[in-house]
């Protein structure tokens, strides 16, 4: 199960996806936690770079606003949905043959012999 942050923290994301984690536990014999938002390594230079990129010259004379904005820009910039998807699929291919992926909103591709449900929270 794929989700932003920690799936298996209950505090995270209303704790819906710890719920889902549970609830798929009780009904199939392995279920996987699948952290989407690694802060390390190219990852976070993907963001990095995302927040960069979004910076305007406003952001040079009130730093402090302009960090929680670069935070949201870097979030959601393409550059960094791509180091989320990348890391996504690593995970996948290194846990093996899967029966099915389930992740929280509909960001990645599933491999192409693995059915994929999605949820959202909303």
């Amino acid at each position: 199960m794929a989700a932003m942050g920690d799936p298996e923290d209950p505090t995270a994301s209303s704790g819906w996806p710890a719920s889902v984690l549970g609830a798929l536990r009780e009904v199939v014999e392995r279920v996987e936690a699948i952290p989407d938002t690694p802060y390390r390594g190219w990852s976070r230079a993907a963001f990095a770079a995302g927040a960069l990129l979004g910076m305007r010259a406003s952001d040079l004379r009130e730093p402090s606003r302009a960090k929680a904005r670069l935070w949201t820009v870097g979030q959601g910039s393409a550059i960094y949905a791509a180091a989320r998807a990348r890391s996504v699929n690593d995970q996948v291919e290194r846990l093996g043959p899967l029966d099915g992926l389930v992740q929280n909103g509909g960001d990645y591709r599933a491999p192409p012999e693995v059915p994929m449900v999605t949820y959202q929270d909303s």
